[in-house]
């Protein structure tokens, strides 16, 4: 059995605060307050909601950003990614996942990504099946529960060149805190303010 999944993106505080009896599936260490706080602050830097309905409820949830790097090119990169648990087995993670692929191509995208659990078997079936590759092991760190990573570790900025350090040093903030954009930089669309940096969350288990 399929259904009919209507995706659009979340825009207002309103659509956004719609997906997250969805969200809070996935990213249960946050409460409603946290998740649209965190979501107004990311899309400064490019993230992007998007709300998968079935007959006009939330069923599945896709948070992700655009973005471009050396090692992939302009790309989209999926941070999170979740069906409501009533409406699995229903090819509702498939449409979703089918929407995404289409927004990158139009967006001028050569490729999606996404980092999946270690545990999440299922999951990683619905992407293989999906035509996703494995392609990489990705590797982090808990720096909080990590002390000795930053009680041995020098300051970046020794390790600058004094000019670089001048240069970082003397860069004026923005609002929030960030540098602003470089003259003449004219931020017209929310592409202009994704983040290169980017590498993302995980996703949740897809049936």
């Amino acid at each position: 059995m399929s259904v009919r999944l209507d995706v659009a993106l979340a825009e207002d505080q309103g659509a956004i605060r719609a997906c997250w009896p969805v969200m809070s599936q996935l990213r249960t260490q946050l409460d409603e307050a946290a998740f649209l706080e965190r979501v107004q602050r990311q899309r400064m830097s490019g993230y992007r909601l998007a709300a998968g309905r079935v007959n006009g409820r939330v069923a599945a949830v896709a948070g992700f950003v655009l973005g471009e790097k050396l090692a992939w090119g302009r790309h989209l990169y999926v941070d999170d990614l979740v069906t409501d648990a009533g409406a699995r087995s229903l090819g509702v993670g498939r449409a979703m996942l089918d929407w995404l692929k289409r927004f990158a191509v139009e967006a001028g995208c050569a490729s999606l990504h996404l980092d999946s659990g270690i545990q999440r078997a299922d999951a990683h079936r619905f992407y293989e099946r999906e035509a996703l590759l494995r392609t990489s092991a990705h590797f982090a760190i808990d720096l909080a529960s990590s002390p000795r990573v930053l009680a041995t570790a020098a300051p970046v900025s020794d390790a600058m060149p004094n000019g670089a350090r001048r240069i970082i040093d003397s860069l004026p903030l923005g609002e929030g805190g960030h540098a602003p954009h470089p003259a003449g930089f004219e931020a017209t669309d929310p592409d202009d303010y994704e983040d290169p940096s980017h590498e993302g969350g995980l996703d949740p288990d897809f049936r």
